[in-house]
């Protein structure tokens, strides 16, 4: 299994906490965890493909989407890690 956790930042004191993981099942199946409005904007807006701006990738995309959530995320109140491997 493939994970992304999203974070998001506090201020003033700059900490991140883990608002929402994103999983990647055997299958290609993406599922998620935590906080219900950002899933809800991943799942219906999608996000950009960071190689190719024209297109936008949703869950269904499986590991693509999973790889760019880290370009897509990158503000300084939610950001994105790599793909975590072996979760």
């Amino acid at each position: 299994m493939k994970k992304v956790i999203i974070y998001k930042t506090r201020t003033p004191e700059m900490d991140q906490v883990p608002v929402v993981e994103v999983f990647l099942d055997e299958t290609g199946k993406v599922t998620f965890s935590g906080d219900q409005t950002i899933i809800e904007n991943l799942t219906h807006d999608g996000i950009f493909d960071h190689e190719n701006h024209d297109k936008t990738l949703f869950p269904s995309d499986g590991i693509l989407f999973l790889q760019n959530l880290k370009y897509h995320l990158t503000s300084g109140y939610l950001n994105a890690t790599d793909i975590v491997e072996g979760v």
